[in-house]
């Protein structure tokens, strides 16, 4: 996997997602664990709660740099799924867009765009995301 953000160029990262469905099969709960490395010294580890709610799909993320705010998504369109919100920051107020496409059966692109004082989305990452199963794991 590579991801590239604002701060830096494209670059390695593994991110595992670990998932299962919670509190009576009426959420899944993802989390992130990116490895930390040489070329990613500060890595997320964040979990996000999906579920549905008010005709929404909802989802509420937090993670290790004390973020946390809500999401929301209409559902698929076709092969991606777009959820959005927004957090503060530093006093101002972030809106994020987390966009996930579907390339095949085992694999996704997430990219994450953030918009700042309605100046428009600035992509801010990109990553591509390849199902492991256990049983891929145990082969190796």
């Amino acid at each position: 996997n590579t991801e590239s953000t604002l701060m830096s160029a494209r670059r390695p990262v593994e991110r595992t997602l670990t998932g299962h469905l919670d509190l009576g099969g009426f959420w899944t709960f993802i989390r992130f664990e990116d490895a930390q490395t040489n070329t990613n010294p500060r890595p997320i580890q964040g979990n996000w709660q999906l579920g549905w709610a008010n005709d929404l799909y909802t989802g509420i993320w937090t993670d290790n740099l004390g973020r946390w705010f809500p999401q929301t998504s209409q559902g698929w369109n076709d092969n991606a799924i777009t959820f959005i919100g927004e957090y503060i920051t530093n006093g101002t107020k972030i809106k994020v867009r987390d966009i996930f496409v579907k390339i095949s059966d085992t694999e996704m692109q997430q990219v994450v765009d953030i918009c700042k004082d309605d100046e428009g989305w600035l992509r801010v990452l990109t990553i591509d995301l390849h199902r492991v199963t256990n049983d891929d794991h145990d082969k190796s």
